[in-house]
């Protein structure tokens, strides 16, 4: 039911609580953080947080972060609440009530914008089930541009990154502890579908001749012991995976396989998401959000063997 905004200090491995937002009237769901801008001139941050829960609520904020050499680890946070919107109140009006949240674990997609300090709602689909195991990428609002057979069960986590060349990676774990990948690649010059390639949709709305080609995809059953709550596509080459197994895993990202480099045990419990940020040079900062918070700094060589080494933020 709470959010933490947690400043993070790398040189003293410390974490140090901000703020704390408690408005949700259920658990929180997930956050994102959109518009972040840095003023050199005054050395503040600023940037717009939505948060989504239990309820089918949503909330939006905007952040403050300023360097203050009075205040606690020498840096103030100020939030400002801007909006909010529960999805329920405007099913309640409706004749035939939806079962799904906005944001929630069915997978609806519900996009919503802010407005004069309000939430509104612009489009909802409905189309994951859960007798629809899938991953589903969108081109616009409407319907869906691809849909890809990924899981046996749930997808709880979903990632997709740009190749220098063009098309997307898309990785996403399941429930089962697996972990898929798929290549895909958007279209715009072919005009009719080609009888060659099946799995090539073209989407109602799109530009004409657009359309979403799955180039590649495969799994890697049992990656994790548990559901996979987290990944990243650290690079082309370079996977990190997190589960409710208690598990950070490095996996080298091949043309058709996952190679297991490392794991380290973490010890945060239930982990529900994974971020992370950083370069080949620097290395790469996990964090892991559950019962609890961890960050852990990850190195790995460039070339067909990484080899991975962590340390821990305590």
């Amino acid at each position: 039911m709470t959010a933490n905004v947690i400043a993070v200090s790398e040189s003293s491995r410390s974490l140090a609580p901000l703020a704390a937002i408690g408005d949700h009237i259920s658990s929180v769901r997930a956050l994102a953080v959109a518009s972040g801008s840095w003023r050199e001139e005054t050395a503040d941050w600023s940037a717009v947080l939505f948060s989504a829960g239990g309820r089918a609520e949503i909330e939006c904020y905007r952040l403050l972060l300023s360097c203050d050499h009075d205040a606690r680890r020498g840096v103030a946070c100020q939030v400002i609440h801007v909006a909010s919107h529960q999805l329920d109140e405007h099913w309640d009006r409706m004749r035939n009530k939806h079962r799904g949240c906005g944001l929630g674990p069915d997978g609806e997609l519900v996009p919503a914008m802010a407005l004069e300090r309000k939430l509104l709602l612009v489009a909802e689909s409905f189309h994951h089930q859960h007798s629809r195991p899938c991953t589903l990428l969108f081109s616009a609002l409407g319907a869906p541009s691809l849909t890809v057979q990924a899981h046996s069960c749930g997808v709880n986590s979903l990632h997709v990154r740009q190749t220098a060349a063009g098309p997307y990676l898309v990785a996403s774990g399941s429930d089962d502890g697996s972990i898929h990948i798929c290549l895909v690649a958007v279209d715009t010059a072919l005009s009719e579908p080609s009888p060659s390639l099946p799995w090539d949709v073209v989407p109602p709305g799109a530009s004409a001749g657009a359309r979403v080609l799955l180039l590649e995809a495969f799994s890697r059953p049992g990656a994790h012991a548990a559901h996979v709550t987290g990944l990243r596509v650290l690079r082309p080459d370079l996977l990190v995976s997190a589960s409710v197994d208690q598990r950070l895993t490095l996996w080298r990202l091949g043309k058709d396989s996952l190679v297991f480099l490392g794991s380290r045990f973490c010890h945060v419990a239930d982990v529900a998401e994974l971020d992370c940020w950083g370069s080949e040079e620097r290395g790469y900062g996990c964090v892991l959000c559950g019962q609890g918070l961890e960050i852990v700094w990850c190195m790995a060589r460039a070339g067909p063997q990484p080899l991975p080494s962590c340390r821990a933020l305590e």
